[in-house]
């Protein structure tokens, strides 16, 4: 009997995809698509991309203190 991905696991998989792209600062021709077809969609990526250039400058401007405990993994402990 054949098995058939549920809604979910596509789902999923969609936004996973997205967060991928956006985290690598890619905007794909499906994205600009579907930005074109969405407006709600397309400001939500719009803030995402804002958000992310945020987070960017905010470790850049971190002190070499705390990038060596990120990088040792004892900063959030």
């Amino acid at each position: 009997m054949p098995r058939y991905k549920s809604n979910d696991i596509i789902r999923e998989s969609f936004i996973e995809k997205l967060f991928t792209s956006v985290g690598k600062g890619l905007r794909s021709r499906a994205l600009k698509h579907i930005a074109k077809t969405d407006p709600e969609i397309a400001k939500s990526l719009i803030d995402l991309e804002k958000t992310r250039k945020e987070i960017d400058r905010r470790i850049k401007n971190l002190s070499q203190a705390d990038k060596k405990d990120i990088a040792s993994g004892t900063y959030f402990k």
